[in-house]
């Protein structure tokens, strides 16, 4: 796609890791587990668009930039908003939030943070998965070959 004719990486794939959040429980004083997450990202020449999935919930972004810093290193910057499904809203209600994840490695591997208006952040580490992109969370679980308990 767009390999051919600029210098950018083609990150167009699904994306399978792990969402560690740094919210406190106020009732344990203790984080969350890491929740299983699925990125989808969609590039053309002029467009980058990246979908999370998680069991709960997903995110779009509004805006989202493949930006090359002065060492030549790649990064993915976003702007996205989250819905919960409706039977998650009463813990989790939908919420806007930024990210950014770090072009790692050969280049397969995606790691950074998020933060969102609600007041909770995190971070994020991925690693490519399939070049076919997953519409939902469980075509991209189906991609690993695992399954959810």
């Amino acid at each position: 796609m767009v390999r051919g004719f600029v210098s950018r990486p083609d990150l167009e794939a699904t994306y399978w890791g792990e969402l560690k959040s740094q919210w406190v429980d106020p009732k344990t004083g203790e984080p969350p587990k890491p929740i299983a997450v699925a990125v989808v990202i969609t590039q053309r020449y002029s467009r980058l668009a990246l979908t999370l999935f998680t069991e709960d919930s997903q995110s779009s972004t509004i805006a989202a930039t493949l930006d090359q810093g002065a060492d030549g290193r790649f990064a993915v910057l976003g702007i996205y908003r989250n819905e919960p499904r409706l039977s998650a809203q009463p813990r989790s209600r939908i919420h806007y939030g930024g990210l950014r994840l770090d072009l790692a490695g050969s280049g397969t591997t995606l790691k950074g943070s998020y933060w969102t208006d609600r007041g909770s952040c995190g971070e994020l580490e991925l690693a490519r998965l399939s070049s076919e992109c997953a519409h939902d969370f469980g075509e991209a679980e189906r991609m690993t070959g695992e399954t959810s308990q």
